[in-house]
């Protein structure tokens, strides 16, 4: 969807052209339109952002980790945040196939999540008793037990 962003000024004057020519079909539009943005807004869980790392970080490093698989927008801004001292990658959508070759490669990558996100819930429901829960804030970050 996120390339249909593109067509969205065709599309809006497409829409516009059309609920000038008619009431019914404006009236038509909004009864269509708010249902689907407020479907759209509760579905839509926001990322618990980047300055919790500072923390995750620490016990990536306590725990000497040097690989690890996250949500999208934690490893990339993990792996830049530590010069590339630990390698992240995606568990969804890689936007470097050079790190996700690496850390994939790995016998045991760490693994950090937003605390209650559909990543976090499948990997405890998985059951990995191999790895260490760790709560950090807002994150878990899952590291290899000893």
């Amino acid at each position: 969807p996120r390339y249909l962003v593109l067509l969205l000024p065709v599309i809006c004057l497409i829409l516009g052209w059309a609920f000038e020519r008619s009431f019914a079909v404006a009236l038509v539009g909004l009864m269509v339109a708010l249902p689907l943005t407020f479907v759209a807004l509760r579905e839509t869980r926001p990322s618990p952002g980047t300055k919790g790392l500072p923390p995750v970080i620490s016990v990536l490093r306590d725990r000497d980790v040097e690989y690890g698989i996250a949500d999208y927008w934690i490893p990339y801004p993990i792996t830049f945040q530590t010069r590339e001292e630990i390698i992240f990658t995606s568990s969804g959508h890689v936007r470097y196939p050079p790190h996700d070759d690496l850390v994939r490669s790995q016998p045991n990558p760490a693994y950090v999540f937003a605390t209650g996100s559909d990543d976090h819930d499948r990997f405890v429901a998985e059951m990995h008793t191999d790895y260490d829960e760790v709560p950090v804030g807002e994150y878990s970050v899952f590291v290899p037990g000893p």
